[in-house]
């Protein structure tokens, strides 16, 4: 079984690792849990953890991360204080843990990690910039964490009635061939959808490079115009666009900025 390290001295964290009843089945041994980066370090450096999650002053988890670079074997993870937001970030970690161990890289598995990241961004509260910045460094994911995000809200009107009459092919096709419409890699920007259900779309723009916010937010309206053009001419579905949010950062969008 694998061994997860837990650094906080945040009760709620500490309190949702302590109590997630399904470690065990889930491939893991009761957590190690520490307040401080120092006592960390010590575990880490005796080979006590596969993995990481930390939430620490903004110093201190700086020099954390620095060291955990020296470490690359150990896999950050996000310390979650809501139990599906970490049976999630529980699952991910695992198929990580087992890839590596079973030829030393991440290459197969990495894509789906990374696509996994993105859509919990959508689905919860983004979290901590700083946990963000670790789980996008464990995921080799180029993120300008400080840069200006755009977050999408759009809806389908007419949606349940095209899923029950006119596609027919379920609701997970139907996402994908919105993604191919709305969810394309520009340059320095990277888009992510997810279909909550027909009346809640997310579409979220992630820079990899600095940006200007209004800059962003022209990109994005050019991106929604063509995506909306695109899907009504295709698939004969009309895409509403209900709200179109600057934040200063992805943290920002949970208010944790």
């Amino acid at each position: 079984m694998y061994q997860v390290l837990l650094v906080t001295d945040q009760q709620d964290v500490r309190e949702a690792f302590d109590s997630f009843p399904d470690w065990r089945l889930l491939g893991f041994e009761l957590p190690r849990i520490v307040c401080t980066a120092k006592e960390a370090t010590l575990l880490v450096e005796s080979g006590a953890a596969d993995a990481v999650a930390y939430v620490l002053p903004k110093d201190e988890g700086q020099s954390f991360f620095s060291f955990l670079t020296h470490y690359p074997q150990i896999r950050c993870m996000e310390a979650a204080s809501d139990p599906l937001r970490l049976r999630r970030a529980l699952g991910s970690l695992r198929r990580a843990l087992h890839e590596q161990s079973a030829d030393g890289t991440l290459t197969d598995v990495l894509p789906i990690l990374q696509a996994e990241f993105f859509h919990s961004l959508l689905e919860d509260a983004p979290g901590p910039l700083e946990a963000l910045r670790a789980r996008a460094a464990a995921l080799q994911i180029q993120l300008a964490l400080d840069a200006p995000v755009c977050l999408a809200r759009l809806q389908l009107p007419q949606g349940e009635v095209y899923l029950a009459e006119v596609w027919r092919y379920g609701r997970e096709r139907l996402e994908l061939a919105l993604r191919n419409f709305f969810e394309r890699d520009e340059s320095g920007l990277r888009y992510v959808l997810c279909v909550l259900n027909p009346r809640e779309i997310k579409l979220l723009a992630c820079p990899k490079a600095a940006i200007d916010g209004e800059a962003l937010r022209h990109r994005v309206n050019e991106r929604l115009a063509q995506g909306c053009a695109e899907t009504l001419e295709y698939l004969e579905l009309e895409v509403k666009i209900k709200s179109v949010t600057l934040y200063e950062n992805l943290g920002a969008m949970g208010g944790t900025a």
